[in-house]
């Protein structure tokens, strides 16, 4: 889904017979090529000896972060293949920013998928941060009171797990609700996350706020308990509580969760909120059929 001047490499080169050396030249030459330069002219451009910038591209999977940086500032290459380049060049720690995947060509895809839906829809990135959202998310979570960090149209995760009042909607004021059906769930989702990318700071950040609260720290220290007698939680189907701020009624919402990797370290999800009793839609001024 690149533009047509631009190569995509498989992040590990699945598929291909290539090494990590080549599928790294083949990035960087493809989008120095769509830029018109030779490699004399991309070193004047780094401010490099064009010896300097061949020795680089002899051996490119060894490039430094700071050399990749430098070189993605002078050529004009995507989200994709900047995070291709820093997992084939070992800087598997450094992941996309919200910023990078909201460039990304199928963020597009979609944003027309969740502006077609009727359900409040997000998409979200490996760390639960949002990057897009439709207008139904926004008309039920964009009320919610500020917090320094914790709001639903930032991060439904750390919303959920920081945010003083997130019990009176997630749960409908029933805080054991709240515990059971979305805290638990939300640390349990972090635990499992953090497994993934042990040495992410956006999740050590919430890890390490969890520890300074010694009532979220004992439920933390309880998620694997809580996952093994309730099974799979990211894929759980059942009803959460949940009180429709615009309608002030208690109903039931489920959370139904759609997973994409088409490039490894761009995990994205597509999260909606089906609600048992979606509210109805307001009727026309004159029309006098019944609600």
């Amino acid at each position: 889904m690149a533009g047509e001047s631009e190569v995509v490499v498989s992040p590990a080169g699945q598929g291909t017979d290539r090494e990590p050396d080549q599928l790294v030249r083949d990035i960087l030459d493809s989008a120095r090529e769509a830029r018109g330069l030779t490699r004399k002219a991309l070193a004047g451009e780094l401010g490099v000896h064009a010896r300097t910038l061949r020795n680089w591209m002899q051996a490119p999977a060894g490039l430094t972060a700071e050399q990749i940086e430098r070189l993605c500032a002078c050529l004009p290459i995507s989200a994709e293949n900047r995070a291709n380049l820093r997992l084939l060049t070992g800087q598997r720690s450094s992941m996309p920013t919200v910023s990078e995947l909201k460039g990304v060509p199928e963020i597009d895809v979609y944003r027309r998928l969740i502006d077609g839906c009727s359900y409040p829809s997000i998409v979200t990135d490996y760390a639960a941060e949002n990057i897009i959202w439709n207008d139904a998310f926004r008309d039920v979570f964009g009320g919610v009171t500020p917090h320094r960090f914790a709001h639903p149209m930032q991060s439904g995760l750390k919303y959920i797990i920081f945010h003083p009042q997130a019990y009176e909607l997630l749960g409908g004021g029933d805080i054991e609700a709240f515990r059971e059906f979305w805290l638990m769930p939300a640390l349990a989702n972090l635990s499992r996350v953090l497994e993934q990318y042990p040495h992410d700071e956006n999740l050590l950040m919430i890890e390490r706020e969890i520890q300074r609260r010694r009532g979220l720290r004992k439920m933390y220290a309880a998620t694997p308990a809580w996952i093994f007698q309730s099974g799979d939680i990211h894929t759980n189907a059942s009803p959460r509580p949940f009180r429709d701020p615009r309608t002030g009624e208690l109903t039931t919402v489920h959370v139904v969760t759609q997973g994409h990797r088409g490039y490894q370290p761009l995990a994205l999800t597509h999260t909606s909120f089906v609600f048992a009793d979606p509210p109805a839609a307001p009727q026309a001024a004159g029309d006098s059929r019944p609600a």
